[in-house]
Parts: C-alpha cells; sequence; structure tokens
C-alpha cells in the first residue's frame, strides 16, 4: 500500500515537473526568446511573439532609445524606492539652486535624469533651468556660456534616450536660437560659440604672438581663416544702455586692436568645444561635443552640420544647429498636406516612428527649419556680409585705428544674398508642401466648392466657422465634399494667419534682389563715412543717392515701389517703412547737424564783420557785443534744437500712397528717443499721382 502511495506521488511529481518543463518551453517560444524549427534562427518570424509585439510597439528598452548601464543597474536596485528617491532629489535640487550650489546642482540633476530615463519632463526641465534659470546668474560670460552648453547637452543626452520625441528636438533648436540670436549678450556669446566650433590649436593665442608682441602674419592668416568672427570683434557694436538724461552711452566694441582679439582668444582658451582633450584634433563622440548635433539623417553631405565633420567659419553659427535640430524634429512628425486640413488629435502612425508635438501647433512647428534659415541670412546682413564683396579690414579707418599697413581684403565664408536666397526657396517649398501658397485659380475652385454647402445652410464661406455639422450631411456627397472645401478654405486662412507665412515669404523674395544688396551697401558705406570717418558731406551725398527726393526717388525708394509689397504683405510693408524711417532721420540728422554748425559760424561771422566795420565804437560796447555773443547767443545756438529740413519720403509716394503711416512714425519716434518733429513727416505739395 505504501509503494503504491509513493508510486503514485512520484508519478504526480514527474506530472507536475514536465507542466513546469512544458511551461517554460511555452513561455520562451511565445516570448520568441528562440526559434521554431524552420524560422532559420530568425527570433522574430513569428509575429504573434511577445519579443515580436513589443518590438512592434516599441515597448523595450532597447527600442525605446540607447540603454545606460549605470543608471538601470541602479533602478533595479532601488525596486519600489525609487520614487521616493526622486522626489528627495527634486527637493534637493532646487534647495541647492536657491544656495547657488553650482556643481551639486549639476550632479543632482544627472541623478535625477539617471533615475526617470524614459521620463521627458526632467529632461526639459532641468536642461531649460540650467540654459535659462541657471546661466543668467553667472557674473562672468564664460561661465554662463558653460551652462548654456550643459543645458543643450543635458537635453541632448535625453533625446538620444528617448527615441523619436519632436519637442525634445523641437526645444533643443529653440535653446540654440533664443540663447544665441535674442539674447541680451548675443554678440558675445555668438564669438564664444564659433571658438567652440575651431580646434584649440587653431584658435592658440600663442601662435598669433612673437617677441611679446602680435606677429601680423599670422594675425592676417588667421583673419582669412575666420572672417566672420574676427569682423564681430571688430565691427558689432554692443549697446551699453542710455545716460540719466536718456541719451545713449557710447557704443563698445570687443576688439580695437590686433591684441585685444589676442586676449579674447586668451581668455577664452577653455571653453566647451567639439575636440578630445589629449587629441585636438580628434572630434569627442557626439553627445560629448559641444555644439551638439543630431546623428546625420539627411541626404546629401554637406547640407547640414555633420558631428563627425569639422564646421568651418560659414557653418559656425548657432542658427544653423538650430536649423539641423528643427529639421530633425520634422523627421518625428506627420508628414505635411498639400491640402490644408483639420490636424488629427487621434493621429497614430503605423511604423510608431512620427507623433504629434505636445507644442506648438502643427503648422509653426513644420517651419522651424525655414525660420532658422532666414535667421541666417539676417545675421550675415547685419554683420555686412551682403554680397560676396570682400571685406576690407582696415575700411575707413584713419593711420592710428588701422590694424595692417596695407589693404587687407578677406573674403567671405558666407552671405547673405545666398542665404536669403535659400530661405526664399525653404520658404516657397514650405508653402506648396502645406498649402500655404494657394494659387487664385486653386482658391477660386474650392470657394466654388464651399458655396454648395454654404447655401444649404445659409452662412457667408469667409465666416470664422461652419456650424455645427449634421450627421446625414455626410453621407451626401455632394455636400460632404463642399463641407471638405469649407475646411480646406478655413485651415489655409488660420494657417496663413498663425504662421504669416506671406512675410517671410516675400521678405526673403525681397532681401535676395542683388538691388537690395546693393541700396543696403550704400546704406552701410555712408554710415562709415559718417561715424567713422566724420566725411559727413561725402555721407549726405550716399545717402542722396541711395534715398533720392520726393520728386524722383532713388535706389531704394524705386525698389519699395516695384515691389509694391504693400499689396503682398502688409506687415513686410510696415518693417521696410520703419526702415526707411530710420535710414532717412540719420540722413536728415546729419543735414540737420551740419546747418546747425554752419548757422554758428555764420553767426561768428556777422559779428567779426560788424566789430572790424566799426573801428570807432568804444571798446566797451565792444566788450559787451562778446560777452552777449559768448554768454546768450552761442549757449543758444547749442541748445536751440535746428529745424528737420523735409524728407524724401515724406508725404505720399508717386501713386498716391502714404510712403510711411502715422503709426510707424509714432513707433520710431519713441523707439529713437526723438521728439516728434524729427520724425513726423511734413506735408508737402505733391503732383497729381501717376499710375
Amino acid at each position: 500500500m505504501s509503494s503504491n502511495t509513493r508510486r503514485a506521488a512520484r508519478q504526480r511529481k514527474l506530472i507536475y515537473c514536465g507542466l513546469l518543463v512544458g511551461l517554460f518551453i511555452t513561455t520562451i517560444v511565445v516570448r520568441g526568446v528562440v526559434a521554431l524549427p524552420g524560422d532559420r534562427g530568425n527570433q522574430n518570424a513569428r509575429p504573434w511573439s511577445i519579443q515580436a509585439q513589443s518590438d512592434k510597439l516599441e515597448l523595450n528598452e532597447m527600442s525605446q532609445g540607447d540603454v545606460e548601464l549605470t543608471g538601470a543597474a541602479v533602478r533595479l536596485l532601488l525596486t519600489g524606492s525609487r520614487g521616493f528617491c526622486v522626489c528627495a532629489l527634486w527637493m534637493s535640487a532646487n534647495e541647492k539652486q536657491k544656495m547657488q550650489e553650482w556643481n551639486e546642482l549639476e550632479l543632482t540633476v544627472r541623478s535625477i535624469t539617471k533615475l526617470q530615463p524614459r521620463f521627458v519632463t526632467p529632461w526639459l526641465f532641468q536642461s531649460w533651468n540650467l540654459a535659462y534659470n541657471v546661466s543668467v546668474e553667472m557674473d562672468r560670460l564664460n561661465d554662463k556660456y558653460f551652462y548654456i552648453s550643459r543645458g543643450i547637452s543635458l537635453l541632448a543626452e535625453g533625446e538620444s534616450i528617448i527615441h523619436n520625441n519632436p519637442d525634445m528636438r523641437y526645444s533643443l533648436a529653440s535653446y540654440y536660437q533664443s540663447k544665441f540670436t535674442t539674447s541680451d549678450q548675443k554678440t558675445t556669446l555668438r564669438c564664444l560659440f564659433q571658438l567652440s566650433c575651431i580646434p584649440r590649436d587653431a584658435r592658440d593665442y600663442r601662435t598669433l604672438m612673437r617677441g611679446g608682441q602680435v606677429d601680423l602674419v599670422a594675425f592676417r592668416a588667421f583673419c582669412e581663416k575666420n572672417p566672420q568672427l574676427v569682423r564681430r570683434l571688430r565691427e558689432a557694436a554692443i549697446k551699453p544702455g542710455k545716460r540719466a538724461d536718456g541719451t545713449d552711452l557710447p557704443s563698445i566694441y570687443l576688439a580695437q586692436s590686433p591684441m585685444d582679439v589676442v586676449n579674447f582668444l586668451k581668455e577664452n582658451e577653455v571653453l566647451p568645444n567639439r575636440f578630445r582633450d589629449d587629441a585636438p584634433g580628434m572630434f569627442e563622440d557626439r553627445l560629448q561635443q559641444f555644439p551638439v548635433v543630431p546623428p546625420p539623417f539627411y541626404r546629401t553631405a554637406g547640407e547640414e552640420l555633420n558631428p563627425n565633420q569639422a564646421i568651418g567659419d560659414g557653418n559656425s553659427s548657432a542658427v544653423r544647429a538650430s536649423r539641423v535640430w528643427f529639421r530633425y524634429a520634422n523627421e518625428v512628425i506627420p508628414k505635411p498636406n498639400p491640402e490644408p486640413s483639420w490636424p488629427d488629435k487621434n493621429y497614430r502612425d503605423p511604423e510608431r516612428i512620427r507623433r504629434l508635438p505636445s507644442r506648438p501647433t502643427l503648422i509653426i512647428f513644420r517651419q522651424g527649419p525655414m525660420r532658422a534659415q532666414s535667421y541666417i541670412a539676417e545675421q550675415l546682413q547685419q554683420d555686412g556680409w551682403l554680397d560676396d564683396s570682400s571685406w576690407i579690414v582696415d575700411d575707413q579707418r584713419d593711420a592710428n585705428d588701422r590694424w595692417f599697413r596695407e589693404d587687407v581684403r578677406v573674403k567671405p565664408s558666407a552671405n547673405s544674398l545666398a542665404e536669403w536666397t535659400l530661405a526664399h526657396q525653404m520658404w516657397y517649398d514650405h508653402g506648396r508642401d502645406n498649402g500655404l501658397n494657394l494659387t487664385p485659380a486653386e482658391r477660386l475652385a474650392y470657394r466654388r466648392r464651399a458655396e454648395i454647402y454654404a447655401r444649404h445652410r445659409g452662412f457667408n464661406v469667409d465666416a470664422d466657422a461652419m456650424p455645427t455639422l449634421r450627421p446625414e450631411e455626410l453621407n451626401d456627397k455632394v455636400l460632404a465634399d463642399s463641407i471638405k472645401a469649407n475646411q480646406i478654405l478655413h485651415m489655409y486662412n488660420v494657417n496663413r494667419s498663425q504662421t504669416n507665412y506671406d512675410f517671410f515669404l516675400y521678405q526673403s523674395e525681397f532681401e535676395k534682389d542683388p538691388r537690395a544688396i546693393e541700396a543696403r551697401k550704400m546704406f552701410a558705406e555712408a554710415e562709415n563715412l559718417w561715424r567713422k570717418r566724420n566725411q559727413v558731406r561725402d555721407a549726405i551725398a550716399l545717402y542722396e543717392k541711395v534715398l533720392g527726393t520726393q520728386q524722383a526717388p532713388g535706389l531704394w525708394g524705386q525698389l519699395l515701389l516695384n515691389r509694391n509689397v504693400a499689396a503682398v504683405s502688409e506687415k513686410l510693408a510696415d518693417s521696410l517703412a520703419e526702415e526707411t524711417l530710420n535710414q532717412q532721420i540719420n540722413y536728415l540728422r546729419l543735414v540737420r547737424d551740419l546747418n546747425q554748425k554752419e548757422l554758428r559760424q555764420g553767426t561768428l561771422a556777422i559779428f567779426d564783420i560788424a566789430r572790424l566795420a566799426s573801428p570807432a565804437v568804444s571798446p566797451y560796447y565792444v566788450g559787451m557785443s562778446d560777452l552777449l555773443l559768448q554768454e546768450r547767443l552761442l549757449p543758444a545756438l547749442q541748445s536751440v534744437e535746428a529745424i528737420w529740413p523735409p524728407g524724401p519720403y515724406d508725404g505720399v509716394d508717386p501713386k498716391g500712397r502714404p510712403w510711411i503711416s502715422e503709426a510707424i512714425v509714432e513707433r520710431v519716434r519713441i523707439n529713437s528717443g526723438i521728439n516728434r518733429t524729427a520724425a513726423k513727416p511734413q506735408p508737402q505739395p505733391q503732383s497729381a499721382p501717376t499710375d
């Protein structure tokens, strides 16, 4: 009996063991850990396996992004206490920031991201905190630049861990664009950014010195290799603010001599860069570089910044890094639709690569690369690189202010004409791909289709919104097609309004015109004659040549008339009108000051003639006359503002339209800090308008 019991128990154990082995084999097969016979070693050949499903849905850690071994081990050891530790670290980070313990703060932030590597918020918040909040607390600009780079690098590390996240990529592009384009200290920050792109041995200040003085031969070679950096150091004016009386303080320039350039290189010898410390000519790993850029994803080599290639002077711009991140972000959002449509809030990509961003609006998100390209062209234009003309290093400089004895001409590494041309093409393609530049014929065709439903429901096609749709209307093919046409027209107007598409498209079209480049070169030359050489009469003559007169507009006026910008973009017309008024004010200021100087000299001459013509006059009266001149009349002439002469763009243009509106006059007057008569166009008699 006992043997039967033992035999039955043994059989049960064998059955249980067999079941366990069977279940184990079943689980590893279902999980896809091992391949079945006939799969030829492909573990993912069975689409029903858990491994295949997790790969398809991107649920395993490898498919979600790069795996960091140390962080994974720490998370495994903490088990259920990870949430408590994260909360404690967040509180600790806030306290360290209040106490300005920056090194400890950075370590704490790194710990938070290691414990929450798949959670987007810590990466976004802490990177923004370092790049914006912490950086502004720094007194030294070098330290500010360090924490800006730390914030950007932190977010780039997070982006490599969390794959295909459009918000992280877009934020990286925004950091580059805002910190180096709209920051108060953008001029110096842009110079530091360019230094980060140059190998350390190529910017070693010691190679520019010989015998305690600057080696002009080596310095000239440095200028020719880094023209944008050197020109910005020398010519970019930094405005420190205003005096107590409201007048502007003198502008500051980073470098007024070759030694200032050498000192700038010396002071910023150590800063975040792209190269290894032990081998200055070799690149660091992508995420260890600054500026950090995405891995190559584009088709044509050289069209964007590459982490494995050198960044020359013409490409060492933060907005170029911004552009490549914007493009990289557009790779993981829904593809553009050439027919404007309502955004699908329930969008799901079958390949699970593309997803909707949380911010901003999808159409604004898509125009990031084009906006960055416009910034590239604008910066080159502001820096004086208008076309392929060479920069004369000592142009309009006197003997005491020259760097070289001879005229040194430096070829540009990039210019705004080429960049504006590319910007116009990018904006045009963007409008075509997203239905922003429908032709009049296309809009008319949509309108005719839309009017069918509008007549059916009794509303205006141009109204902001349609009435609530009825379910039975969608079953009618004719009405459904008309409803779709209404939606297309509505989204067309909404998208164009949100993006200011007309302004950016026609701005790039205007700026790429060689005549606009020539006019801006003349404006820049006139300002150089005025500010650098004090050749007021020559500057006035050049202003008159480019501005012209009310009866005969110069090159600038002809360009405005021919382009007819008011007809295509009201915002662009206002922007150009404001620029026109600023140039006119510069011209009239010179004319006014010259007239005031001549008036003062004429007054002195009259008194001298009166004294010479009256030799018999008592010395007492002569002394009284001199006293009146010195104490009353001359100070009055100094303090009384001369009358502003009429400008070439006061009144209306030859077609009867105002050159400059009253609202723009008022805005420029406030921004310039001058009285109303200095900027307000005076009414002038005009001939009958002709078309």
